[in-house]
């Protein structure tokens, strides 16, 4: 019990640099994707656009966990980025993300993209767990926290990737038909 306090205070500490360093407040949706399947990242990241109209958030924040590797969906690992003064960068699913990239994702024109530590992943989701200080944070694990039953779901019943992410995750009304 005591370790996983010291965990959650971790956790605390590292959300509160995040919204100091990223400016993090009501209008800012925040995503931390630490699953390492392109495919449940590419459906995270397509709704994206929708969580934040439905938020009515003007930015977002992407963390992506160490060592996943992200599909934008078209069969090719990478994502297309506009970065800002007509250059166009690609970054491939080699880790060549640096620290902090403006991305675009379909509506969302503001989002920046962050690599974070694994560690750092868990103690936020540990924080998290202990308090739910944010409605516009959401964690894409398939099987943390405990009773995360996601990868159940997908697996035994005939809920969709898209149903899941959008309606249990991301809390939308329904899955958004023009993605």
């Amino acid at each position: 019990m005591i370790k996983e306090l010291y965990h959650a205070f971790q956790g605390r500490m590292i959300w509160k640099r995040l919204c100091r360093k990223y400016g993090i407040d009501s209008s800012c949706v925040t995503i931390v994707l630490a699953e390492d399947d392109a495919l449940w990242n590419a459906c995270a990241l397509r709704y994206l656009p929708a969580f934040m109209k439905w938020k009515s958030a003007n930015h977002a924040l992407i963390l992506v966990k160490n060592g996943i590797h992200i599909d934008t969906g078209e069969g090719k690992n990478e994502i297309h980025t506009d970065i800002g003064e007509g250059k166009k960068e690609v970054y491939t699913d080699t880790g060549e993300v640096k620290n902090g990239v403006r991305i675009k994702i379909g509506e969302a024109k503001n989002t920046l993209l962050k690599r974070i530590k694994e560690k750092e992943a868990e103690y936020l989701l540990s924080y998290y767990t202990l308090f739910r200080f944010s409605d516009n944070l959401v964690f894409f694990y398939t099987k943390r926290p405990q009773d995360n039953r996601s990868e159940f779901a997908l697996k035994h019943t005939e809920v969709t990737m898209d149903e899941l992410i959008c309606l249990g995750l991301y809390h939308l009304r329904e899955v958004p038909q023009y993605v």
